[in-house]
């Protein structure tokens, strides 16, 4: 596995949730921002990415996502098998907070968030496992179907 497979915290969504969707993870898991694949888990193709300044100011949360979404042909995006060096030069350039990293068939493979990375930077000592995780860290990942799957360290 690449070191952005084992660090995910990914909320995955599909382009049949809506608005109250997003502002659940949001409430709930403190997410600011939310990948959209086609089938709403991690591996499914990359859609786009709904974040909160898609949705600050909307009104009517029952609209579909992809009313909202940034597009995937407006994403900066990363190619699998990228490094952290480099992803973090990516996100610095794009002063994006997250990056979506997909494979060669454009399917979802990680998320890197600025504030991880953020985090590593600020904490270099810090107690992390075999995998360079900071300990203590929960892993949540959201599917399509509300399965919701947790892992705590």
């Amino acid at each position: 596995k690449q070191w952005y497979q084992r660090r995910v915290r990914a909320v995955v969504l599909s382009c049949k949730h809506t608005i109250i969707d997003v502002k659940k993870v949001k409430d709930i898991y403190g997410f600011s921002g939310v990948a959209i694949t086609d089938t709403g888990e991690l591996g499914g193709k990359l859609m786009g990415m709904v974040t909160s300044r898609d949705i600050d100011f909307v009104e009517d949360f029952g609209q579909d996502i992809s009313e909202v979404m940034t597009p995937r042909d407006k994403l900066v995006t990363a190619k699998h098998g990228i490094s952290l060096p480099e992803a973090n030069k990516i996100l610095q350039a794009s002063k994006k907070g997250k990056l979506p990293i997909v494979n060669e068939n454009d399917e979802l493979v990680g998320l890197i968030s600025r504030t991880d990375l953020k985090k590593n930077r600020e904490y270099p000592f810090a107690s992390k496992d075999k995998n360079k995780q900071l300990l203590g860290i929960q892993y949540t990942l959201f599917t399509f179907n509300n399965t919701l799957v947790t892992q705590t360290f």
